[in-house]
């Protein structure tokens, strides 16, 4: 069932966003194998650009997951980002990136997008000295200790 209700949002996803579309990755429970029956589909999806309005974001949303799920009476946590959005997200080094990096699935990359950006993310983790103390929990020098997802 979690496999047709991601390859029936990819389409929707393509739809709505053509050739904007840059990247679709899973992250959260349903790729760290501890998704249950009350969680919901964490999904990452990167687009060339977006509204910057954060309220007809949020509609846009609603729009593209509300049927599915319904359909499939699962909640998805759709995170929409633009280019410009999620290579700051990198250079800042956010909880979020940190999370998606730990455990991804990339279901949809348009040239190899998000691949790179994820090796990107790690020269950038390397080159700030970051470790891992544990699942979740990274010590960046100069900066903090960061707990992501």
């Amino acid at each position: 069932m979690q496999a047709e209700l991601i390859l029936e949002l990819i389409d929707l996803l393509k739809q709505k966003f053509n050739q904007d579309l840059l990247a679709v990755v899973l992250f959260g429970s349903v790729v760290k194998g501890n998704f249950t029956t009350t969680s919901d589909i964490d999904v990452l999806v990167v687009c060339e650009t977006l509204i910057k309005d954060w309220r007809a974001r949020d509609k846009m949303t609603l729009e593209l997951t509300e049927d599915i799920e319904l359909k499939y009476a699962t909640s998805i946590h759709l995170n929409l980002v633009s280019k410009d959005e999620i290579s700051h997200a990198i250079d800042s080094v956010s909880p979020l990136m940190l999370e998606i990096y730990e455990a991804n699935q990339i279901i949809y990359e348009k040239d190899n997008f998000f691949t790179q950006l994820l090796n990107s993310f790690g020269r950038n983790l390397k080159s700030l000295h970051a470790i891992k103390i544990e699942k979740g929990v990274w010590k960046i020098s100069g900066l903090a200790v960061i707990e992501s997802g």
